[in-house]
């Protein structure tokens, strides 16, 4: 089987609309492609899709249940600590991926003091096909996350440029790459952290809500700017109105996976199907968050 029909085979992923299925299902996906790469060792294509496939994995299952252990205030460290091991996965992925097209990581971490510089590093050995794109968003997005989960780690703190470069250079190329989560990376980046970390999280609130404006049938921003605004800055109000949303969609994506063959109009919510993973996601953290409202409101 070639490695560009099991790259192509991997978007099949992102139309899967229960949680609970994408969760059993990737990490025997993930094995065979790593056994695949194994034997064809130099393969982009492989390298690309791991690193896409492991970040993805934990951005959506165990970055979702420990956000669950963080509300709860279990001490237990279990969900982060395998959230921090496929993040890392998929970085050594991409920086092998990197490598394998004659870019090095101390490059990009030079490169990434100026955003151009470092756009023209990567446009100056990667090609603008969506595996590629891919490769260089997700290993991005990876680091991204597993900053946030490491915050006191200053060392990783001071290297956050060359994720936000990555992750700035793909969206530039495909701006609905990931789910049309690009904006919504740029809200959370800004929320989630303090001005003198090149944050602002009132900006960050304004970026959420113009985008969800815009975009009212996404339901990941609406649930990130719960999380990543709303819950810090404990603003009941805001949470009530993007409840009262939510709580309508959750009644649409029940809906959805309960399909039958009587069921003749789908929600427009689902229309998009390489969305339906991140609505999944969406309505998951979103239940989690309802469980905790009291403690956190």
């Amino acid at each position: 089987m070639g490695s560009g029909v099991i790259s192509d085979a991997a978007y099949e992923l992102e139309t899967e609309s229960n949680w609970e299925n994408f969760k059993s299902a990737v990490p025997g996906n993930l094995k065979m492609i790593e056994g695949l790469l194994f034997v064809n060792k130099s393969s982009s294509n492989l390298m690309a899709t791991l690193a896409k496939g492991y970040g993805a994995y934990s951005f959506v299952v165990h970055d979702t249940l420990y956000f669950e252990d963080f509300l709860a205030d279990n001490e237990e460290d279990a969900n982060r600590e395998q959230a921090l091991r496929n993040y890392r996965r998929s970085i050594e992925y991409g920086i092998r991926f990197l490598e394998n097209n004659n870019i090095t990581y101390p490059e990009l971490l030079r490169a990434s003091n100026d955003s151009k510089e470092i756009f023209e590093l990567l446009d100056s050995e990667i090609s603008d096909d969506n595996s590629a794109v891919e490769a260089i968003f997700f290993t991005g997005l990876s680091f991204m996350n597993m900053v946030n989960l490491n915050k006191t780690n200053l060392k990783l703190v001071a290297q956050l440029p060359v994720a936000k470069g990555m992750i700035d250079w793909a969206c530039a190329k495909r701006p609905l790459i990931g789910g049309n989560n690009c904006k919504v990376i740029d809200a959370i980046y800004m929320a989630s952290r303090p001005k003198m970390f090149g944050g602002d999280p009132e900006k960050g609130k304004d970026l959420f809500k113009k985008f969800i404006e815009k975009n009212p049938n996404h339901w990941f921003a609406r649930v990130a700017y719960i999380q990543f605004y709303l819950i810090p800055m404990m603003d009941d109000l805001g949470y009530k109105k993007q409840k009262r949303f939510l709580v309508k969609a959750r009644k649409a994506y029940r809906d959805q996976i309960n399909w039958t063959p009587l069921q003749k109009n789908e929600h427009i919510a689902f229309k998009k199907k390489n969305m339906r993973i991140y609505q999944a996601l969406a309505i998951k953290r979103f239940e989690i968050i309802e469980k905790f409202e009291k403690e956190i409101f």
